[in-house]
């Protein structure tokens, strides 16, 4: 929400700056986060009794490389880069101090992902909230990174706060004892997340400097489902990773819940994607403005990117469970090969569509090889028959898409979801019980 409220405040040019300024700014977040997150997370779930001295040093040494990396950012940005692209980068820059001080992967590593989800959602409100009040045109542009500060520290302080029901106070001390192995484990994680980042965000910056600014605002504009869909991915892996690291002494109940995961991602984004392509043009329209149409024949692209990447997230879970990090390493090196190549070849020549080309194309490759690496940790395929349901009720879903395309917006987007979840229901793909949540038994 706060993204559509941006682009529509900023316009299309300078909403491409500030999407490029933080396509940068993730290279050093995950710098930042050093790969402790994921490791951290894991040493939590699997050896309760040192988790004390985990945190405590995992803390310290992030927040004092925050600092340094900050610095170091703001510096090079205002150096190197031109008004107000420099400023907006050094002002994001600030960010990274709430991401090393985060402690979600305390709560995470101890299967309490309900408080990481609401310390999310509470940094998400206040970012909102200030957009609307200090962003109002493209001069506000500035205010941005202030605002996301903001909001991160929110977050980063309700997450210390609940550290208190753990017993573990939040210090700073890095025991070089506890750090290295941690470190030496990690080394992979961040090259592998750098790696993969390149094939998340190099389209944008080569599209800002090869067809300008406007342009990157308009791709970004498409790209912001699948941003949103990668980072709901990323927070699933990080919700069964740590169940999935715990059950590796049972094989069998480890191998059901990789399946299971699987198959429930696949009911999520298969309905995401088909109804995502068929209402693309409908949902740019809606949420950006006539301004932003040149963004939706991408977006009709760019969705099928999303079920592609995220069914690759319960393997990356699986091979980060078994502690084969190098494979995770291995795939995004081969798949930002691919990008790059890809991108460099088509951007220039055909620009957004060269990109969304491109960005799906490697999806594919990084979902083969991410599926053959657990494979070979012993995670076999999902058998077909775990899908059936969902394929039924995606179909029944499109054609009611198709027989209301002349309708509004909301009513198309309504319509889809209702028909999609009641056919699903109807085939025994979805349960309903009083008091509870819905559960998908697919």
């Amino acid at each position: 929400m706060g993204s559509v409220y941006l682009a529509r405040a900023l316009g299309a040019e300078m909403y491409g700056i500030v999407g490029v300024a933080l396509a940068v700014l993730y290279y050093f977040v995950r710098l930042t986060d050093a790969g402790l997150d994921l490791v951290g997370m894991r040493e939590l779930a699997t050896d309760r009794p040192n988790a004390t001295r985990v945190v405590h040093s995992v803390l310290g040494f992030r927040v004092a490389l925050s600092l340094v990396l900050a610095g170091l950012l703001a510096a090079g940005a205002l150096y190197w880069l031109p008004s107000p692209d420099g400023e907006v980068l050094a002002g994001f820059a600030l960010t990274l101090i709430p991401v090393g001080a985060s402690t979600r992967f305390v709560h995470l590593g101890f299967e309490r992902g309900g408080y990481a989800a609401t310390a999310r959602v509470l940094g998400e409100a206040v970012i909102l909230l200030l957009l609307v009040i200090v962003v109002r045109s493209p001069d506000d542009v500035l205010r941005v990174p202030l605002v996301q500060l903001s909001g991160l520290g929110v977050a980063a302080v309700v997450l210390a706060w609940w550290m208190r029901g753990y017993g573990i106070p939040v210090r700073l001390k890095m025991d070089w004892a506890v750090l290295m192995p941690l470190l030496r484990r990690s080394v992979h994680v961040v090259a592998a997340a750098l790696l993969g980042l390149i094939a998340y965000n190099s389209d944008l910056i080569i599209l800002r400097f090869t067809h300008g600014a406007e342009l990157a605002g308009y791709y970004a504009a498409a790209y912001m489902p699948l941003s949103l869909a990668l980072n709901l991915g990323i927070a699933y892996r990080h919700s069964i990773l740590p169940a999935l690291s715990r059950l590796s002494v049972a094989p069998e109940r480890q191998a059901a819940l990789y399946h299971t995961g699987v198959a429930q991602v696949f009911a999520v984004v298969t309905p995401t994607a088909i109804g995502g392509m068929l209402l693309a043009p409908a949902v740019i329209a809606f949420a950006f403005g006539a301004e932003y149409e040149p963004a939706g024949p991408i977006l009709q692209l760019l969705i099928w990117a999303i079920p592609l990447a995220q069914l690759r997230e319960p393997a990356i879970a699986a091979i980060l469970a078994a502690r084969r990090e190098h494979r995770l390493l291995q795939q995004n090196a081969i798949g930002t090969a691919v990008n790059l190549s890809l991108n460099f070849a088509l951007i220039p020549r055909y620009g957004m569509f060269g990109a969304a080309i491109a960005t799906v194309a490697t999806e594919v490759v990084r979902l083969a090889l991410a599926l053959w690496f657990a494979r070979k940790e012993g995670f076999l395929l999902t058998r077909a028959g775990r899908f059936w349901k969902v394929i039924f009720a995606s179909a029944v879903m499109s054609a009611v898409i198709l027989a209301l395309r002349s309708a509004p917006f909301p009513i198309s987007l309504a319509a889809a979801a209702v028909s999609y979840v009641l056919a699903l229901y109807l085939v025994g793909g979805i349960t309903f019980r009083r008091r509870e949540l819905p559960a998908l038994t697919v």
